[in-house]
């Protein structure tokens, strides 16, 4: 996992074109209604979200094979629950399609990161997550979650 300031986007393992691509999206998506977005073809993608922060308790954890999420919240803000732990079960098989394995809430550990206006956080196949967690009561969310294919990051 990776979490930074937004300005400093630019400086994540991936190419200048890539990076480049991804900052143009971002300085409109606030214009932008909820939906899906090309950003470069399948490779990179965006969705941008609208909801309620909740409690933990009742959602669950997720991963993804094929792509990390790039997460940033435009209005508002959230917990995203983190772990790597190997004891959480899963609760249905992998979805190829959504690109998703969807984890039991367990009592295992996990740490918590705020997102807010202004940072992000980039969350590798290796970080099981569960987002939209309520940071001190629930409140609505404006949140962009951008796609980007595991083979374009070059992480060592």
């Amino acid at each position: 996992m990776i979490y930074d300031q937004i300005k400093y986007l630019s400086e994540l393992p991936l190419s200048k074109n890539v990076c480049s691509k991804i900052i143009a999206f971002l300085e409109n998506a606030h214009n932008l209604s909820a939906g899906k977005y090309e950003i470069d073809g399948k490779s990179v993608f965006a969705s941008i979200f609208c909801y309620t922060t909740g409690t933990a308790k009742k959602d669950v954890f997720e991963s993804h094979r094929k792509y990390a999420d790039l997460q940033l919240v435009l209005r508002g803000e959230e917990q995203i629950g983190i772990t790597q732990s190997d004891n959480l079960q899963e609760n249905a098989p992998y979805d190829a399609d959504g690109d998703t394995i969807l984890y039991n809430p367990s009592t295992t550990q996990y740490s918590k990161v705020l997102l807010f206006p202004g940072y992000f956080a980039l969350l590798l196949p290796r970080d099981i997550h569960m987002p939209g967690i309520a940071s001190q009561i629930p409140c609505p969310v404006i949140k962009v979650v951008i796609k980007i294919a595991i083979e374009l990051i070059n992480v060592q």
